[in-house]
Parts: structure tokens; sequence; C-alpha cells
């Protein structure tokens, strides 16, 4: 009963949730090292061998109801018909300690002919629908005993786990006007607040945080550095005049530092991730 894999179907309509079993006891992955995760961070970009963690996992609000307790001992087993209603697989192993988890988009079901290569003989098969592609490695990984999710790609786990987008971190309306009526940003005729887009919008957060800090003289350092790298920004008696979304990621990435020249090359770069040493 290690190796179970269980799909988590979508409701429409029925109550509570509803899973069936696909294998009774089938290794489909293996358990990767966790050892150079970091706490989730969307600034950040991972390393190859590295993973996203979220401690106490079963604690936060995003985390499913059946998580929070041991998996039933047998659930039924998956009828054919019930594939078109796969929500997301999710697989365990170590005597269920560990679990891994698979979003299934319908672009997972393969519909084409394909040809199987077994003992060296080609076969064609053909109207396969119900053929679920998996992908190379799981969407998340959930580490029952220390209370650990990991996962590399936020996006990817959101219809997993409801809610958990909120680790998304965007500037409120109100973080937004408050930013806007700083002395570090004009904003030009017909470009309005809610012009600003989700992406300028987590920038936004950082850099408002980041120039509330700053004193007299690191503004000071702030405008040289922009005039440095950001020559085109218009400096005002208000600010930097923004225009639109292009200029404001410019700002947004100098009052965040992210402009940077190499030593050896002097080549001008934009760090697209920031690890503090």
């Amino acid at each position: 009963m290690s190796n179970r894999v269980i799909a988590k179907l979508k409701n429409r309509g029925r109550s509570a949730d509803s899973f069936c079993q696909i294998f009774n006891d089938q290794v489909v992955y293996g358990v990767p090292s966790f050892d150079n995760s970091i706490e989730y961070d969307d600034e950040r970009k991972l390393e190859d061998d590295q993973w996203f963690c979220i401690d106490a996992f079963s604690n936060k609000d995003y985390c499913p109801e059946y998580l929070k307790n041991p998996l039933q001992p047998l659930y039924s087993s998956i009828e054919r018909n019930d594939y078109k209603r796969i929500d997301y697989i999710f697989g365990t192993m170590d005597n269920e300690n560990i679990l891994w988890f698979l979003n299934v988009t319908p672009g997972r079901y393969i519909k084409n002919p394909l040809i199987q290569l077994l003992n060296n003989e080609p076969k064609l098969i053909e109207n396969e629908s119900d053929v679920l592609e998996l992908a190379n490695e799981p969407s998340a990984y959930f580490d029952v005993r220390n209370d650990k999710l990991y996962f590399k790609n936020l996006s990817l786990i959101t219809s997993l786990f409801k809610g958990i987008e909120v680790l998304f971190r965007e500037a409120t309306n109100d973080e937004v006007t408050e930013f806007l009526e700083s002395a570090i940003v004009d904003m030009g005729e017909g470009y309005e607040s809610d012009m600003i887009k989700t992406q300028n919008r987590k920038r936004l957060k950082a850099a408002k945080e980041k120039y509330e800090s700053f004193s007299d003289e690191q503004k000071l350092l702030l405008d040289e550095y922009l005039h440095d790298y950001c020559p085109e920004l218009e400096k005002t008696d208000n600010g930097y005049k923004v225009n639109n979304e292009v200029e404001m990621t410019k700002l947004l990435n100098g009052i965040n530092q992210r402009y940077y020249t190499t030593p050896v090359d002097k080549e001008r770069r934009l760090a697209n991730s920031v690890s503090v040493l």
C-alpha cells in the first residue's frame, strides 16, 4: 500500500471530495533530495537541483482537508468514465510518508495515434483517447513527517491547493496608491494606476518597502544609480516621469537595484533574481 496512485475527481455537484484508486502498488516517481530547498520567494529563481519549500503545510488554509489526516486505507477503483473527471493525481511512497502530486490538464490526454515499441516489434495504437501522459517529475511533493511541501513552480500547483496563490506577493491597491503618491514617481498623462499589471505590482511591493527604508543619503545615491542605468527616465520635481508599463518596470527595477555591471568585462546586466549573501 506504500505506492498507491490516486485520482482526485472533479465533483461536478457531488458532495465532498471524490477519490478513486488507479494503482494499488505502482512506483511512478522517485523521491529527490530536498537538501537544497529554500523558503518560497517569488523573487528567487531556482537552480536545477533546488526546490521551494513551505513549512507547516498542514496548518495553512490552502492545505486540503484530506491531507490533514491519514489517507483512507482503501478507495474504490477508478472506472473508465471517471478519467474525464480527473482533477489531479497523487501517489504515496515511503509508507505514505511522502506524497507526490501532478496536475492533470486536457493537454495530458494523448488522442493521436501512437507507435509502441515492444520487444523491438513496432505496434500502431489508434483511437486511444484515454491515454494519460505523465510529466517527468511531479508538480509537488508533500513530506508528511516533516509537514513540508516542496515544489518548483507555484503556477503549476494553484489548481492542486486552492488558495495557495496568496503566495504571489503583489501590491494591494492601497500600497499602489501610497507608492504613486511618494516622491519617487510622477505618473504621466494617460497612464493610470489600474494599468499597472501583475508583474509590476509585485515589483512595486518590494520597491515601496525598499524605498521607504532608505535614508536621505541613500535616496541621493539612488538618484545617481537611476541616472546611470536608466538615463531615459525623465527626472521631474515630483520624481521620475513614468508614462507606461515599460518605464514603470525600469523604475521599479532601479529602486530594487536589479541593474549591475560585471567587474571583469564591465558588461551591464539586469538580475532576474537576487540572493542576499
